[in-house]
Formats: structure tokens, C-alpha cells, sequence
């Protein structure tokens, strides 16, 4: 008897644990939606999972501060690596950020970001030319 009270306290405890965990990255996530900056990430490497998805891993750098964090695809990330990418972050927790993926690699004419980021994606003027 003494040991399924145990028990049962054992497990709400983990349950209990695991809703804090799923609550505190629905609160991150929403933070850093309704307040972010953007800055630039490099893709610096990656390992192969055994459910066959990769962690690619990136850093940005936020206020001379560097961020080192990772983002799980499912597809071959060779040539990712060394690419520069967009990232947003929140700027309270910089630790907290999304990798830009889908907005393609940062453009060439764009050579660094200021030091606080950006309040959204740079975007590049191309000058026209009159020949």
C-alpha cells in the first residue's frame, strides 16, 4: 500500500515536470513571435540522428555576445554548412531564437548585422543603373 502511494506520487511529480517543460516552450515561443530581432546566423555543422533527421547547429552573435544553438531538419544539410542564414531572436533572451531557413541565405551586399539586430529582414536595394 505504502509503495503504490510512492508510486502514484512519483508520477504526478513527473507529470507534473513534464507540463512545466511543455509550458515554458509555448510561453518562449510566443515571446520571441510577438517581440524579435533578426541578425545573422552561420551554419557551423551538424550530426545525423538515429531516427534519421539532423540537428544542424548555428551561431549569431547578439551585442558581441555568441549564441551557439541547433534546429532539427530532415533533409541532407552538406550544403548548409558555412552558409549564412537569418535568425530571429527575442532580445531579452537571446538564447532564445529561430533559425531562418526558409528565407534563403543571406545576400551577399549584406556583410553583418548591428550589434542589437535588425527589427526584421533587411531588405536589399538593388540601384538601378543607367547606362
Amino acid at each position: 500500500m505504502y509503495n503504490k502511494g510512492l508510486k502514484i506520487i512519483g508520477i504526478s511529480l513527473m507529470l507534473l515536470f513534464l507540463m512545466l517543460i511543455v509550458l515554458k516552450y509555448y510561453i518562449d515561443k510566443n515571446k520571441l513571435e510577438k517581440e524579435y530581432r533578426v541578425t545573422i546566423s552561420t551554419v557551423c555543422g551538424y550530426k545525423t540522428l538515429k531516427g534519421g533527421g539532423r540537428t544542424l547547429y548555428y551561431y549569431y552573435i547578439v551585442n558581441g555576445q555568441k549564441y551557439t544553438r541547433s534546429h532539427t531538419i530532415y533533409y541532407s544539410p552538406k550544403n548548409l554548412i558555412n552558409k549564412r542564414f537569418f535568425v530571429m531572436f527575442y532580445p531579452p533572451n537571446p538564447k532564445n531564437s529561430k533559425l531562418l531557413l526558409l528565407h534563403g541565405t543571406v545576400p551577399e551586399q549584406i556583410q553583418q548585422a548591428p550589434p542589437e539586430g535588425w527589427e526584421g529582414i533587411p531588405k536589399v536595394v538593388k540601384k538601378k543603373i543607367d547606362e
